[in-house]
């Protein structure tokens, strides 16, 4: 990544004039920075899965809505056919709930 290269030379550019009894510490602080933002990037890999896994849930869930809205609408006299027009979007609902971290088709 350029950042980490870009942070990395900062680090190092200062550090290169260091004596030689100072090596081994240099390499081993060099080390502990790279474990740091290593594990730092993991962190945002991981939140930007939750958080997509969280937009895909709440596209579902507004999409329920939006469905609810609509059998109203379309069926404001006709219990039976309003009924059956929820019952399709719950399971309409289910599917896109179900299908979040799945890979999409091609």
């Amino acid at each position: 990544m350029p950042f980490r290269s870009a942070l990395l030379l900062l680090i190092v550019l200062p550090l290169a004039g260091a004596g030689a009894a100072e090596a081994p510490a240099t390499q081993q602080e060099l080390r502990r920075l790279q474990e740091e933002i290593d594990a730092g990037e993991r962190r945002n890999a991981q939140q930007r899965a939750e958080l997509q896994r969280l937009e895909q849930q709440l596209a579902c869930n507004w999409a329920l809505i939006r469905s609810y809205e609509l059998c109203d609408q379309l069926y404001p006299e006709a219990a039976q056919d309003h009924l059956t027009c929820n019952r399709r979007a719950r399971q309409n609902t289910a599917r896109c709930l179900a299908d979040i971290g799945k890979p999409s088709p091609r």
